[in-house]
């Protein structure tokens, strides 16, 4: 089962490397890929040990009560053991993760589900991330991003939680671009941004998950904001706050979105910002880089939205 697995792996590996070239970034569960073989093997020495009792308490019953009788132990020998069996190689296939970046696209391989495209057929991501502070024995405290990322496409999502993550920056583009996360948005972001773009200028209702926004106004649910009233969006924390003027001349929060419940985040702050004029604080450089004709500059304080 392994040997099938290990060489399933490889040629889906081939299959990418044969359609994009050599990959830019390569990302392994190396933590969970251990946990899973362990477990793998642990349950395949249980399927054999139960299967070796079975037949123990089964031939000891057939000399005994005769063959009739064995038939019951027997069964569920089987049973048991085939259940084992499944269950082992559910989970090997759960260990065989890795996905690889390319300049042209991205190759997910995670046991049976396998995806390999150029990335103009990466539809919508949805971005989860929050940041864990760690404190070692000394007291020095260290911070990490604990990123998720939901990808669509062909109408499959896929969830890709980067936790215990190994990630290898095979070749190099730039200095500024060292994050899956920061490729991953980048480069989705510069297919799926002409497309709204071309949308929203042809008077089309634009849907961004949590919100639609059309040449008119911006919508969450049944509520409604005419483009025009919208002071400025803060992003910050994990939502996009959207303000607005109260009725006493102030700003006001109209509405607080969580980032992870908005597709394509990126290309709703580029949309609300070069199409519809708004302000937008804590806006990321990459959006204020980004060339009208589709083509991204990475600057260097650049980072995913958080």
């Amino acid at each position: 089962m392994f040997t099938w697995f290990l060489n399933k792996r490889k040629q889906f590996q081939q299959q990418a490397f044969d359609a994009f070239g050599t990959p830019v970034m390569e990302v392994s569960w190396k933590l969970e890929t251990f946990m899973c073989y362990g477990t793998t093997i642990l349950l395949l020495l249980c399927m054999v040990a139960f299967s070796i009792f079975a037949l123990v308490v089964a031939g000891g019953m057939a000399v005994e009560e005769g063959v009739g009788k064995a038939l019951g132990p027997l069964a569920a020998g089987v049973f048991v053991g085939g259940v084992l069996y499944v269950v082992s190689y559910m989970t090997a296939a759960g260990g065989h993760k890795k996905l690889y970046v390319f300049t042209d696209g991205l190759a997910v391989l995670m046991g049976p589900s396998t995806i390999i495209e150029k990335w103009d057929a990466i539809e919508t991501v949805i971005y989860e991330g929050k940041r864990i502070q760690h404190e070692d024995v000394s007291g020095r405290k260290t911070e990490k991003m604990d990123e998720k990322f939901i990808i669509s496409v062909k109408g499959t999502a896929v969830k890709i939680d980067m936790s215990f993550t190994e990630t290898k920056t095979l070749v190099r583009l730039s200095d500024t671009v060292s994050s899956f996360g920061l490729l991953l948005q980048a480069n989705v972001t510069e297919h799926q941004w002409p497309v709204a773009k071309a949308a929203y200028a042809n008077n089309e209702v634009v849907n961004f998950g949590a919100l639609e926004v059309d040449r008119h106004q911006i919508k969450q649910g049944k509520a409604t904001l005419p483009v025009a009233e919208i002071q400025k969006i803060t992003v910050s924390g994990g939502e996009i706050v959207i303000f607005t003027l109260g009725k006493k001349g102030k700003q006001t929060v109209w509405k607080r979105v969580p980032v992870n419940q908005i597709r394509n985040v990126w290309v709703l702050l580029l949309l609300l910002s070069k199409c519809v004029g708004v302000q937008v604080e804590g806006m990321l450089a990459f959006l204020e880089n980004f060339d009208e004709m589709g083509e991204q500059s990475v600057p260097a304080e650049a980072e995913p939205a958080r």
